[in-house]
């Protein structure tokens, strides 16, 4: 009974803890000024990853597939063999951001893991968009009394929180947004409906773009899946709504001033292509072969991208950075753990891929401790989205 107990009490701490997160990270935000933040993450990583070893340990379920146990292993030798090959002090804290959304992607995805936190999810809704009223109430505080405006960043006025960059920001809201979304598509409720509204509002403040696409993923397969009336009456209300948002408010003035603003210097896209291309080039020059197996490490990438396009930058794409900075080895395990992650009985999860990629493709993912955490969230959606198209 006791073994039991503490069982229950494991995966209600782990669900609770995915869903929590974002709150505590901006709370955290506000009363440091967005210092501390990657310390949060590392010790709020170890609670749930050993939460969920000690779970799986208590109840002596050795079914855990080998090939998870082998890429674990791997993972620690490939962390100590890029380390040595290529790393230095700074390698240690991008590795473990790298780690995480590995171990994270391996051991919570299985099915079992996975049912469990659906019903969590739609059991505890009211708890849930509690959760987001108070992030909103810490955002708003941020505004009003911190540095929740950014008048700095890309030639323009944008939201940013009390964090560092916008785009902590805007992946929180846009995994709150797939909340409000899969509550939507189960029950079509005022206040879903209100909060995706609020949601795709603060997004489009914030600017980033990369968020933007995966908002546009996410609503598109959502709406793509109704059929009745009230639902498509819902969709046309909100549409003809941002129609006229967009052409009498400023709304969208600081997404179309950050445009504006790169295409001013020669991309639409902030120079992506370059960066990917001159990211991709630092990993092709490498004259040490043991560089294409380990990689070449986030400083050196950085060091390299300032002297081919005077930015010192990462790829901003977790495929390119995967392999640039932690080489074959590395790439072929977030491309093993992105497998877990997204297939589903043996079922490719396209709506969770696409919105992913969104993220992933743009500006990265597994550098973004919410995206990471809060992953779990986007199979719920998908899941939502597969079973109303089964009722159709």
């Amino acid at each position: 009974m006791k073994r039991t107990l503490k069982k229950i009490n494991l995966d209600i701490l782990v669900d609770w803890a995915i869903v929590l997160f974002p709150v505590v990270n901006i709370i955290v935000a506000t009363l440091n000024n967005g210092d501390g933040l990657f310390f949060l993450y590392i010790a709020y990583s170890i609670l749930i990853f050993f939460s969920l070893v000690i779970k799986k340990c208590s109840s002596f379920n050795i079914k855990i597939r080998k090939i998870k146990i082998y890429l674990f292993l791997f993972l620690i030798f490939e962390g100590l063999f890029s380390y040595i090959i290529a790393g230095n002090i700074s390698f240690v804290n991008d590795y473990l951001l790298f780690a995480f959304c590995v171990l994270f992607w391996i051991i919570f995805f299985d099915d079992i893991q996975v049912d469990r936190f659906e019903k969590f999810f739609f059991d505890n809704k009211n708890k849930i968009l509690a959760i987001q009223g108070l992030y909103y109430l810490v955002l708003l505080m941020s505004v009003i009394y911190g540095t929740g405006i950014d008048s700095e960043a890309w030639g323009t006025v944008t939201l940013k929180g009390p964090y560092g960059i916008n785009h902590l920001l805007a992946y929180e809201l846009t995994f709150f947004l797939i909340i409000d979304i899969t509550y939507w598509m189960k029950k079509n409720t005022v206040i879903s409906t209100i909060l995706m509204i609020i949601n795709v509002v603060l997004i489009l403040l914030t600017g980033v773009r990369g968020c933007l696409l995966a908002v546009v993923a996410a609503l598109f397969f959502a709406f793509a899946v109704q059929k009745t009336k009230k639902q498509m009456f819902i969709i046309t209300i909100v549409v003809i709504m941002f129609a006229y948002l967009f052409f009498k408010t400023d709304l969208f003035s600081a997404l179309i001033e950050k445009t504006n603003n790169a295409i001013a210097i020669g991309s639409a896209t902030n120079g992506r292509g370059k960066i990917f291309l001159s990211s991709l080039l630092a990993y092709i020059r490498t004259n040490n072969i043991m560089h294409w197996f380990a990689g070449i490490g986030h400083d050196a990438l950085l060091l390299f991208n300032r002297l081919n396009i005077r930015l010192s930058i990462h790829a901003h794409n977790d495929f390119i950075d995967a392999l640039v900075q932690y080489g074959i080895l590395g790439f072929g395990i977030y491309i093993i753990s992105l497998k877990n992650f997204i297939v589903r009985d043996k079922k490719v999860y396209w709506p969770s891929l696409f919105v992913f990629l969104c993220l992933a493709g743009f500006n990265g993912f597994y550098m973004y401790q919410s995206g990471v955490i809060m992953s779990p969230i986007l199979l719920v959606y998908t899941r939502v989205i597969y079973k109303t198209k089964n009722k159709i």
